[in-house]
């Protein structure tokens, strides 16, 4: 049996991508800690926010493909915002079956506060990385999740 080329994991992409992921959401958390707001909770609702803020909404769905989740998570992500009183389900207007989740003044409020808090935390991440390799980053990460031409 010959050994595995565990030097090959020091280059992997994903795990590093994973492990820096990790730790720029545990500074985020933390920092959204005043709120009771995780970097997550916070992302979702600044959807919901941009979306109410212009008149629109989204589905679970559409919400979750363009947060990179899957639909099931997304809604259990969902329930501690719902609880709160920071985002309610509303019928959609072309089918009342259908729960859209949507932003509530609350939310609202909620999120406009918080982003003090969140550009405060991402100005330090930026500066631990210099402006010009996060620009890079951030480009090359826009590139790796694009939707395929």
């Amino acid at each position: 049996m010959t050994d595995p080329d565990y030097r090959s994991l020091n280059d992997c992409l994903v795990l590093h991508l994973r492990k820096a992921a990790r730790r720029m959401t545990q500074t985020l958390d933390h920092a959204l800690e005043p709120l009771d707001l995780t970097a997550t909770q916070f992302a979702i609702l600044g959807h919901l926010c941009w979306a109410r803020d212009r008149g629109k909404s989204w589905s679970v769905q559409r919400l979750a493909e363009a947060l990179a989740m899957d639909a099931s998570s997304l809604t259990r992500a969902l329930q501690p915002l719902a609880r709160r009183g920071l985002m309610a389900f509303v019928a959609d207007p072309a089918d009342k079956r259908v729960k859209q989740p949507q932003a509530t003044e609350a939310g609202r409020a909620l999120f406009v506060s918080g982003c003090a808090i969140w550009t405060e935390a991402h100005s330090a991440l930026v500066a631990s990385l210099g402006s010009e390799p996060a620009a890079a980053l951030l480009g090359l990460l826009k590139q790796a999740v694009a939707p395929p031409d």
